[in-house]
């Protein structure tokens, strides 16, 4: 009250010295020796246009001052999400700041490993003593500390009482403050309820958090949260790059980024390693692209791509010959996606250019390959079936003329069809079971004419697939040749018969005369003895004895004949 006072105090001298306690904050100490913070304004009251006093409001600003601290920390550990700070030293800073708000706690976090199956020191220098350890593991499960059972059932675990609790049996002495009354482990969940760590607050007395205690740990968790799964998704962004980097350079995929607006071209590490060209050329001059593309080629690549651009299309594809560093050029495939604005106007083209240089040459050796043995299959006089799972995938130029079909028939078509219907079983066994030996069957044109055949199977790889190649001989010719080689046996079999027959009856009928020349040249001989003299004798002599010859060269001859008809005449005997 300056009632007594303003008529000797000028009241501009009054109103400065009072505006300097004007909406300032300050600290009181309450009876009970708690802190608060206060925020005083001063009203001036005036008597006869005089300051003849004021009154001071004074307001309680603990909770709101609180809460800004609360933010500014929060604040700066969300922006130290930008830079390159490591997550433990982030984390380690915001849980300092945190202590000056609410001094009575100590913070520690714990982070799951990468097994998911454990926990393990991340920031624990508030809790635990600063041996420990970084290797030591904590078993995420069940039992045993608040830490890792808060982190099994993804729920709070509030230790009340951490000196007499079993849960902390073998961790109390290792916490800094002997004081410790309570422990309160809360698990760190990610976006889709993931466990990523457990944050812990130790508080001195026993008991649950109050209510601003527990407002400071929920917004914790919250930021903590946030600040984890951002550095694991920037760990997994980091690392997926890499991979593509790297695949994308054994894949020999150069990858790009073309602005269209400022017309930049951006290469990945690839391009060098690749094609040998500098990445900064290619950004700084974009027009090197359209050079490189092989003259030939350069104008109808570089219309297309614009056609692309101009056509409102999204995707954009083409292949044409690329030049190196060394002045070589290089088969390439080019795949770009086109990315518009809400006018549907491009504005970037992000896309891969791979390197099918081997690839177009296996191709190439590949095509000769087929074509040569197209060639050798079609001057062939056997017909070539190329088969899968029963299929036909290709045939050749003699196979058509044989069965009178067309290739695109013939494609159509099952290879059972191919076979007399009573005759199919024989040939199919032999395909399916993959037997070597040749064998006969019957087949059939499309005109329904048969013929017989001859086959004979091999494995093969037709496309990638496994199949057989099935040679077909058409034998008709050889049948017939058969059946005339048969039917002249048989003529000749029956011709030997009778020629044998005809033996035996001559045979008989020729040794008559001989038997009377014989016998009748000897009753002369006999009977006219006395009056032959000895020449007369001696002719007698030779005649009966050529008539005898005879008769054993007739017999000798019917013998032979019956050589390959008599068989059973040969027996064995003793020689001894």
């Amino acid at each position: 009250n300056l009632r007594g006072d303003t008529d000797t105090i000028p009241s501009e001298a009054l109103i400065y010295n009072l505006s300097y306690f004007q909406n300032q904050d300050w600290c009181y100490v309450t009876k009970a020796g708690n802190k608060v913070n206060l925020q005083r304004r001063i009203n001036m009251l005036y008597e006869n246009e005089r300051p003849s006093g004021y009154i001071v409001v004074a307001t309680d600003i603990t909770e709101n001052r609180r809460l800004r601290l609360i933010l500014n920390a929060e604040t700066r550990a969300l922006r130290g999400l930008i830079g390159t700070e490591p997550l433990d030293s982030l984390l380690g800073t915001f849980l300092d700041n945190l202590r000056k708000i609410q001094p009575e706690l100590s913070f520690s976090i714990l982070e799951v490993t990468q097994d998911k199956k454990s926990l393990k020191p991340l920031v624990v220098k508030q809790l635990l003593p600063t041996h420990l350890n970084n290797k030591e593991r904590f078993t995420i499960m069940g039992e045993g500390g608040s830490c890792a059972i808060s982190a099994y059932q993804k729920t709070p675990v509030m230790v009340e009482d951490l000196k007499n609790d079993p849960l902390w049996k073998s961790f109390y002495s290792r916490i800094h403050s002997p004081d410790a009354g309570a422990i309160w482990s809360y698990p760190i969940l990610d976006e889709d309820q993931e466990v990523m760590g457990t944050l812990a607050a130790v508080n001195p007395i026993a008991g649950k958090p109050t209510a601003a205690q527990q407002q400071i740990i929920d917004r914790a968790r919250n930021i903590i949260a946030m600040i984890m799964q951002h550095h694991n998704q920037s760990e997994e962004i980091k690392l997926s790059n890499e991979r593509y980097k790297l695949a994308s350079i054994a894949a020999n995929d150069a990858i790009y980024d073309y602005n269209i607006a400022t017309k930049e071209l951006y290469w990945s590490d690839a391009y060098t390693v690749t094609y040998g060209h500098p990445i900064g050329e290619a950004k700084e001059a974009p027009g090197l692209w359209e050079e490189n593309i092989h003259p030939d080629q350069r104008k109808e690549i570089s219309a297309s791509l614009y056609a692309a651009i101009e056509e409102e299309k999204n995707y954009w594809r083409k292949e044409y010959l690329f030049k190196d560093a060394w002045g070589d050029y290089r088969n390439v495939i080019d795949r770009g996606y086109l990315i518009r604005n809400k006018e549907g106007k491009a504005i970037r083209m992000v896309g891969s250019q791979q390197d099918i240089t081997k690839q177009k040459t296996i191709e190439k050796a590949l095509a000769e390959s087929e074509e040569h043995f197209r060639n050798l299959s079609n001057s062939s006089f056997e017909g070539i079936i190329i088969t899968v799972d029963h299929a036909i995938c290709d045939v050749n130029k003699a196979l058509l003329e044989m069965f009178g079909y067309t290739a695109e028939e013939l494609t159509k078509v099952n290879i059972q069809q191919l076979f007399v219907a009573g005759d199919q079983r024989l040939p199919l066994e032999n395909i399916n079971k993959f037997e070597e030996r040749v064998y006969e069957a019957s087949a059939m044109k499309k005109d329904g004419q048969t013929f017989p055949v001859e086959i004979q199977n091999q494995w093969t790889t037709f496309k990638g697939r496994k199949g057989k190649i099935i040679a077909v001989r058409d034998i008709t010719d050889r049948k017939k040749a058969e059946l005339a080689l048969h039917q002249y046996a048989e003529t000749l079999a029956t011709s030997n018969a009778e020629l044998e027959k005809f033996a035996y009856v001559a045979s008989h009928d020729l040794q008559e005369p001989l038997r009377m020349v014989s016998s009748f040249l000897q009753l002369l001989q006999k009977k006219y003895q006395p009056h032959l003299d000895e020449t007369a004798v001696k002719y007698i002599d030779f005649a009966v004895n050529g008539a005898e010859r005879m008769k054993v060269l007739i017999l000798d001859l019917l013998e032979y004949s019956r050589i390959n008809t008599d068989l059973n005449a040969f027996q064995l005997i003793d020689l001894n």
